[in-house]
């Protein structure tokens, strides 16, 4: 069964699995881990305390490349996959809801997201949404749209024309 004494993260891609363990100041000297077909177990401990984790894996994982860092306030793992493919329904095998351990909305990619051309991801660059072959999805001929103003006068335009600096005087019949 699996077991924390730590508050746990966790996202996948269809290639591998992302742990971040959220504990502050963890002495990146005093971490261990293992990795097996099924399982991961880590041990460490911060200034304040000691801690360790069992993850009995929904999936197998490659106990091999496994890349971990210390981050300041979080330690994070990242775990190959066994075999690429569908997104697992769960992390662990239990199917018990267990209180340490969340979803990381932070880098969560919905598995359908994971697969988009890179012109659909914006990043806040909207230079790409231009380059995206299917920006335009209408079925019209593709002819220009008219800009109404170009057909009639602006508003500030026709004032022009009838204030009394720009009108033509003629002297008047009296005269």
């Amino acid at each position: 069964m699996s077991k924390s004494t730590v508050p746990i993260l966790w996202s996948q891609r269809k290639d591998r699995i992302l742990l971040t363990i959220d504990v502050p100041e963890v002495q990146s000297d005093t971490l261990k881990y293992e990795v097996t077909e099924k399982h991961f177990h880590a041990e460490g401990s911060t200034p304040d305390r000691s801690f360790v984790i069992d993850l009995d894996f929904y999936g197998p994982v490659k106990s091999e490349n496994v890349v971990a860092g210390v981050h300041g306030k979080q330690t994070q793992f990242t775990l190959d996959r066994a075999e690429a493919g569908e997104y697992w329904p769960r992390l662990l095998s239990d199917t018990l809801k267990f209180p340490w351990l969340k979803v990381d909305w932070n880098h969560w990619i919905d598995e359908e997201e994971e697969n988009k051309k890179p012109g659909y991801d914006m990043d806040g660059d909207f230079s790409k949404m231009c380059d995206n072959e299917n920006f335009d999805d209408d079925d019209d001929d593709d002819e220009p749209l008219e800009d109404p103003a170009d057909d009639e006068s602006s508003e500030e335009e026709k004032d022009d024309e009838k204030s009394p600096e720009n009108a033509e005087t003629s002297p008047p019949a009296d005269a």
